[in-house]
């Protein structure tokens, strides 16, 4: 995601939203952008993992850019 981020945050979020949710809670443990459980990401809706994700992307470029 964070290439993706870097091309564009609208990019990210179209991107994101053509996932199901399943490979979203994936992304998000691929890249330890949540200390939630596999169970806790699962509850989450499509838009709040999608909101998730961008957040910590963002944090994360904002601090490698500093």
């Amino acid at each position: 995601p964070f290439s993706v981020y870097r091309k564009g945050e609208e990019l990210l979020r179209r991107q994101l939203a053509a996932l199901a949710e399943w490979h979203l809670v994936n992304i998000i443990e691929a890249y330890e952008l949540s200390e939630l459980s596999t169970d806790g990401l699962n509850r989450l809706s499509q838009a709040d993992l999608i909101e998730l994700i961008v957040a910590r992307v963002r944090a994360t470029e904002e601090l490698t850019e500093k």
